[in-house]
């Protein structure tokens, strides 16, 4: 009769170690928040995509080389690091439009207009030379001088002269 309360007792330990086990693990499950909530916090501690768009580089004449660095001051832009390069707020401001307004700007002075930048001196949003890329970036200073149909005439008439 001892061996057989022992093993009574004991089973009934071991049972109610495993219902212990299964309320530890309820109370456990009940601090964890929903998974909805989880996956609403994941999006927003993740870093998302900045606001410009693909049609934003559509708009443009010419974005094959610099692409989002045309306006960002980054290459890879997201929600919380994308500040815009005067480029960028001239744009902005402008309407997220691009036409002769901005074209005639100088953003980044740095002597050479956004249009000649973009090949696009005029803001048709036509390549001046087609299939040409970006002459340089409107958002950053690396133009020297604005070499246009008009000034490489006078660079020639100026050594047909001589």
């Amino acid at each position: 009769m001892k061996g057989r309360l022992t093993g009574r007792v004991l089973l009934y330990i071991l049972n109610l170690g495993k219902y212990m086990e299964f309320k530890i693990i309820k109370r456990l499950l009940a601090f964890v928040p929903p998974v909805s909530a989880i996956v609403a916090a994941w999006f927003l501690a993740v870093p998302g995509p900045a606001a410009g768009t693909p049609d934003d580089l559509l708009k443009l004449p010419s974005y094959s080389t610099f692409q989002c660095a045309i306006c960002h001051s980054v290459d890879r832009p997201s929600s919380t690091s994308a500040p815009l390069n005067q480029f960028g707020e001239d744009y902005k401001a402008n309407g997220r439009v691009w036409n002769r307004t901005l074209a005639l700007l100088n953003s980044d002075g740095d002597q050479c207009t956004n249009g000649f930048e973009l090949d696009d001196l005029n803001g048709d949003g036509i390549l001046d030379e087609p299939g040409n890329e970006e002459n340089g970036n409107p958002g950053v200073v690396d133009c020297t001088i604005a070499l246009t149909k008009q000034t490489w005439g006078i660079i020639k008439s100026i050594f047909s002269n001589e």
